[in-house]
């Protein structure tokens, strides 16, 4: 199954200020979890994003150009759950509607300042959502 959702996490080294889209914000240095979905090609879509030279299409995009992807995690699906699967997530979040403004979601990407934290949610996560 190539289809589904997938999991980034993602390591910023020191604290950064984006614009994105017309907003602002403030990205402290710590690790991040990004949600995203790819119901076509999911294997293609994590290698667009470990690409380094790329066009700026997603928001995620732009935290990329500034950061390093530490590991990837996928959970093939033949349904839409990303917005499950965020839902889920309890880090902090540091941009409203990222990577969710297709959605009602609050955000699609979650801070966590220590690596513990992340290892526990892609735990959880995996435990909650992987396939059995």
């Amino acid at each position: 199954m190539n289809r589904g959702c997938y999991l980034l996490v993602i390591f910023l080294e020191n604290p950064i200020t984006l614009k994105i889209m017309n907003k602002e914000a403030k990205f402290p240095s710590g690790f991040y979890i990004y949600v995203g979905s790819a119901m076509n090609s999911l294997a293609d879509r994590v290698k667009r994003h470990l690409k380094s030279e790329k066009r700026k299409r997603w928001h995620i995009d732009y935290l990329l150009e500034h950061s390093r992807i530490l590991a990837c995690v996928l959970l093939p699906s033949e349904f839409k759950i990303e917005c499950k699967v965020a839902n889920a997530l309890k880090g902090k979040t540091v941009f409203k509607k990222f990577g969710s403004t297709d959605c009602p979601c609050e955000t699609h990407l979650f801070y966590y300042s220590d690596a513990k934290e992340v290892l526990n949610e892609i735990e959880r996560v995996l435990s909650k959502f992987a396939i059995k």
